[in-house]
């Protein structure tokens, strides 16, 4: 994890960039990596800069790859019960974090550009922020009208003063539904489990 959780706080949702948009990198490595293969024994036979060169280019494409891989891995968005975190990698050294809590949100919108990002279904997601804060822009996400109405589903219960948490909402919802014998009936049952649990941790230590 490139960031630290707060008490309490719980990952909701963390989404990376889509791996369509990068297709183009990909083959960049794979034609640098594969053609010095091809003049191998040309290469070795003109001996040590022969192999030096051959040693460069198969190097240099793995390095490429490498480089590529871990700024994608490191790269993410991030959707907590508590704010949103947005981090950048930048090659090996330089890393960008930046975080926004839902109530400095002031509008949040997704749009898909050009017949590839329809087709592959992936898109850019703006969150616009109150104040002097910068933007945040979610690039190459899969599915941006996911995160879309889960960003706004947040603010909205932010906003409203309602717990920003999806299953504190889905329980409070369930309670509403329920009557008084009811959610007795349930609070006994949930008592009843958490002292078994606890038995059990106690005995199993």
């Amino acid at each position: 994890m490139s960031f630290q959780l707060k008490p309490d706080e719980e990952i909701i949702l963390q989404v990376q960039q889509y791996w369509v948009p990068f297709i183009p990198r990909l083959s960049v490595f794979t034609v640098w990596f594969v053609v010095p293969w091809f003049f191998l024994f040309p290469l070795f036979r003109q001996g040590e800069w022969g192999v030096g060169v051959f040693v460069i280019l198969v190097g240099s494409a793995l390095l490429f790859g490498f480089r590529s891989w871990y700024a994608w891995s490191k790269t993410m968005f991030v959707v907590t019960n508590r704010r949103m975190v947005d981090v950048d990698q930048h090659g090996f050294f330089a890393r960008t974090t930046s975080d926004l809590f839902f109530a400095n949100i002031d509008d949040v919108s997704y749009k898909k550009k050009g017949p590839i990002q329809i087709m592959a279904g992936y898109g850019t997601v703006l969150i616009q922020t109150k104040g002097a804060a910068d933007d945040i822009q979610v690039r190459r996400v899969k599915s941006p009208a996911k995160l879309h109405d889960l960003i706004n589903d947040m603010r909205e219960a932010e906003m409203n003063g309602e717990p920003t948490d999806p299953k504190e909402r889905k329980v409070k919802k369930i309670a509403h539904d329920l009557s008084e014998e009811e959610l007795e009936d349930v609070a006994k049952k949930t008592k009843k489990r958490f002292r078994k649990k606890a038995l059990d941790d106690f005995f199993n230590e």
